[in-house]
């Protein structure tokens, strides 16, 4: 995630930046990418072989299970990622990546390519399972570079909001989006959050720090890291262990954003479509967790150049986020920098605009307080309000180091005990 940064410059690229060089070698290709260039070559796992640019280094998880399995960045990994990756707290959006896992209850399997595979896509990913292993390959904003590395010539094509909206029904007696009503937990305090959840073993020594809320990313087209630790149990657990984690879906951003990240449509119709689509892939995805209904889901919304493009763009897909959201029972949240997206909304508070119920202020002063000058006090007043005082910085507690940013807390988190739909 990224605040104001009053503390460290930015660190955002561009990852049509970032492609440049290792896309350059598909100029010119014809469309059935039959002959591969001479800068590519040949990896390959348990019998599967893709082919990539000779520039992408390639990453043994068995040999190093710290590696950080990021899809914002070119490269290939091979193994199952560990539980306790070394990751950058702030990792979003995603590039040409590759990940080949082994299949759990598969033999090795023959030697195969990656074109026979059966795909299963979206606006940013695809997934094979087949021939004993499970390949996910990311993209930003063109397909070509995977798709010649899967030895196709074109990828599975998405629904127009980039994500298929799966239809998720309101709950029976209403969908309860007033408030945060006495389901979902009201956390007040310290806490934080990493690009990877960490793992029991981490949380557990973390127990020693001031902090009490963690921050766990669920999916979304920009998700920056692979979660090899969030599950339906892990949850459980920390909940029972008094740990208050708060869900993040990493959406579509803004049409020209900061991040590099995966775009919305411009057009604000459009851009309403894909947030209603992406609230619906976000309730999906909290109930594989056992995150049901009455619980608070944030969208991650980058900063951005604040231009009337944008805004108009945005506020149209936060509304399409908050209404699909409270029509399915969860509570809306929304992050974003102080002086874009939260900025935005402010305005937009109590004009009829379909407000998210908790707002999350990126912005990096230092102050453990929910105060903020970009916020109006009686906006976002009655416990539903985030503050990110610090961006990524490495933290030790309990002899564990995890690159996190910190937060403080006056706002809703996941209830304590399982709730009905989940």
């Amino acid at each position: 995630m990224g605040g104001i940064r009053r503390l460290r410059g930015s660190t955002g690229i561009g990852l049509s930046l970032a492609c440049a060089g290792a896309c350059a070698w598909l100029a010119g290709a014809g469309p059935a990418l039959a002959q591969p260039p001479r800068t590519s070559r040949a990896v390959r796992y348990h019998g599967l072989s893709v082919r990539i640019p000779r520039s992408w280094p390639v990453f043994n998880l068995a040999r190093d299970p710290h590696t950080c399995v990021r899809f914002n960045r070119h490269a290939v990994y091979l193994g199952t990622p560990g539980s306790e990756e070394s990751c950058p707290a702030h990792s979003v959006g995603r590039t040409g990546a590759i990940l080949i896992s082994p299949l759990k209850a598969s033999p090795r399997a023959p030697n195969a390519s990656a074109a026979g595979l059966g795909l299963e896509g979206n606006v940013s990913s695809i997934t094979a399972r087949s021939a004993g292993v499970e390949v996910t390959a990311t993209w930003a904003r063109s397909q070509r570079l995977v798709a010649h590395a899967l030895g196709r010539k074109s990828l599975p094509a998405t629904s127009e909001s980039g994500i298929r909206a799966r239809g998720v029904a309101p709950p029976a007696g209403g969908a309860g989006a007033g408030t945060t009503g006495p389901t979902a937990t009201v956390y007040t305090g310290r806490g934080f959050d990493a690009c990877s959840a960490p793992s029991i073993r981490q949380m557990k020594a973390w127990s020693s720090s001031p902090d009490r809320a963690v921050g766990i990313y669920i999916g979304g087209p920009n998700e920056g890291c692979a979660q090899p630790n969030v599950s339906e149990r892990w949850v459980s657990h920390e909940l029972a262990s008094g740990w208050h984690p708060f869900p993040i879906y990493v959406s579509l951003q803004a049409p020209r954003n900061g991040c590099g990240c995966g775009p919305m449509s411009a057009n604000p119709r459009r851009a309403k479509v894909q947030g209603e689509a992406a609230a619906s892939d976000a309730v999906t995805r909290a109930r594989r967790f056992g995150i049901g209904i009455g619980n608070p889901i944030y969208d991650d919304m980058e900063g951005y150049t604040n231009t009337r493009a944008n805004r108009r763009a945005v506020l149209a897909f936060l509304a399409g986020w908050t209404s699909s959201l409270h029509a399915a029972g969860y509570i809306s949240g929304v992050y974003s920098g102080a002086s874009s997206g939260v900025v935005d909304l402010a305005k937009k508070f109590h004009t009829g605009y379909p407000e998210p119920n908790d707002i999350w202020i990126a912005d990096w002063n230092g102050r453990k307080t929910t105060s903020d000058p970009y916020v109006p006090r009686r906006d976002w007043r009655n416990h539903q309000r985030i503050h990110q005082y610090l961006g990524p910085r490495n933290e030790t507690h309990g002899g564990v180091t995890l690159n996190v940013d910190n937060n403080y807390l006056d706002a809703a988190t996941l209830a304590t005990k399982p709730l009905p739909g989940g």
